[in-house]
């Protein structure tokens, strides 16, 4: 079955916004069930655990990897555990992820015991990623080395190269390498490491100033070329999914870094709608597993797509749902 693309749908675009908890109970097309859904069903909804918490919400089912008809994009949140969430969405829903997971020990909302705990973690994520991703769509996974800042004078600090230590691991879990796009922010966005040397002019004491982090692009691993992605969909949704914004020739863009009064570390809204345009089409499924404030959501809900968005902290969620609306309030 292709997907029948509906144009035009913006007018009556709504919102659904799911809150549970990793202990929610899914409702399959066909009953009702704790365990993971088959990969057969058509919907699922996922029923708060809390019977005061009355928002239910749904997932868009996909029929043999494509968009079923629909009318209007559909944000879903779910506030939960990353990978507790992504158990109950049945395989190949997503057509596109786009995400960024917490750093390293870098922010007051992720800490781990480890580093190797860590990317054990992510990888975890991953590996369902790769389970809910229609056959060769894309991961594009947003991450940049990072410093753990040393707790007394006479330590060291740690950096860690988060991109280089997961690549291989995204590739082992199925995923082929496609791109790696540089994100490169204003150089006043970046913290000062090189006040000493700029002092002194030492050898050995020389430290760049990180103003990039990686888009690091993947595909999920498939003997079918681009081309039979691109047949799945019907000419007027192609032409409709044209992508008309100026992107970069180059593998480098320039965009300024976004701030939130919320969230630490949120995506600037302009770097979530060239992925979206760029890697799926009018009525796909856009997932972001460790969503923060919903830049993802606002994307996918301004260029027509449905979007899954999972974060486990309840005020990231609650704002998330703020921005979304928003979006849908200033939506034709």
């Amino acid at each position: 079955m292709v997907s029948s693309c509906t144009l035009g749908a913006q007018a009556s675009s709504f919102i659904e916004a799911t809150y549970t908890d990793t202990r929610a109970v899914v409702a399959l097309s066909r009953g009702v069930s704790s365990g993971r859904p088959t990969p057969t069903a058509q919907a699922v909804s996922i029923i708060p655990h809390t019977p005061e918490d009355s928002m239910v919400g749904r997932i868009v089912g996909v029929d043999k990897l494509y968009p079923t008809k629909m009318q209007t994009p559909i944000v879903q949140i779910i506030q939960g555990d990353a990978l507790h969430a992504l158990a109950t969405i049945p395989d190949q829903t997503a057509h596109l992820t786009f995400t960024s997971p917490p750093y390293y020990n870098a922010r007051d909302y992720a800490h781990y015991p480890d580093y190797e705990t860590y990317l054990e973690t992510i990888v975890a994520v991953v590996r369902e990623i790769h389970r809910v991703t229609a056959e060769g769509r894309f991961f594009v996974l947003n991450t940049s080395p990072i410093i753990v800042p040393r707790e007394h004078r006479q330590d060291q600090s740690r950096r860690y190269a988060i991109p280089y230590d997961l690549h291989p691991r995204i590739c082992a879990v199925g995923f082929d390498f496609i791109d790696d796009i540089i994100w490169v922010k204003p150089a006043p966005a970046s913290k000062n490491r090189n006040a000493g040397f700029q002092q002194h002019r030492q050898p050995l004491t020389y430290k760049a100033n990180p103003v990039a982090e990686y888009l690091m692009v993947y595909r999920k691993r498939t003997n079918r070329l681009i081309d039979w992605n691109l047949r799945q969909y019907p000419r007027e949704c192609r032409d409709a999914s044209r992508v008309e914004m100026t992107v970069e020739r180059e593998n480098v863009w320039y965009i300024p870094p976004a701030h939130d009064p919320v969230h630490p570390a949120v995506f600037p809204i302009e770097l979530a709608r060239r992925i979206v345009a760029l890697y799926s089409f009018i009525g796909d499924t856009v997932l972001d597993p460790f969503a923060g404030a919903g830049t993802v959501g606002c994307a996918a809900l301004e260029l027509q797509r449905n979007a899954i968005l999972i974060e486990r902290d309840p005020n990231y969620c609650r704002r998330a749902r703020e921005r979304i609306a928003e979006v849908q309030f200033r939506m034709p």
